[in-house]
């Protein structure tokens, strides 16, 4: 079933988190300095929680909000939406990420560029830069993510209105 309101939906939520949660991570530097200290780790956990939180409440009703495509093809697998609404989900999730990235480089270009606007993704140092290392890390915590969103949005007996 094609649901050009949920591709919105999708797409708006998943534009949320991707412009909210790196802004604080650029904003983090000028607000806290460049090493980590608990102060920014908070802010940017809030902030990226916030993100995903809001995104839920307005949308969770539209499309599930499923902001993530890891969570839309979870969703493919168990049936819980057919194949041209996951396709269209994860297209439209894709296109809120991208257009929120390049928004922040339009709004932030000389601020953003003191963290590569996030280009240096993937193994980090603390995992000696294996690709092995941060695929394992991926997956574990992508595992967790989407227990709990089963656990609590889609599980039959999870408490009532608690996913948004």
């Amino acid at each position: 079933m094609v649901n050009p309101r949920a591709y919105l939906a999708e797409a708006i939520a998943t534009y949320g988190l991707v412009f909210f949660g790196p802004l604080t991570i650029i904003l983090a530097i000028p607000s806290f300095g460049e090493e980590l200290t608990t102060q920014s780790v908070l802010f940017i956990s809030i902030a990226h929680g916030a993100a995903i939180g809001l995104g839920v409440y307005a949308f969770g009703h539209i499309s599930g909000a499923h902001i993530n495509p890891a969570v839309t093809i979870s969703m493919l697998v168990t049936r819980r939406i057919g194949i041209v609404d996951g396709i269209g989900y994860i297209i439209s999730q894709l296109i809120g990420a991208v257009s929120a990235a390049a928004t922040l480089k339009v709004i932030l270009p000389d601020l953003g560029a003191k963290v590569n606007f996030g280009t240096q993704g993937g193994p980090s140092a603390l995992l000696d830069h294996s690709v092995a290392s941060g695929f394992a890390v991926e997956a574990v915590l992508t595992f967790f993510l989407i227990t709990v969103i089963f656990m609590t949005a889609v599980h039959k007996k999870a408490t009532p209105g608690i996913q948004g």
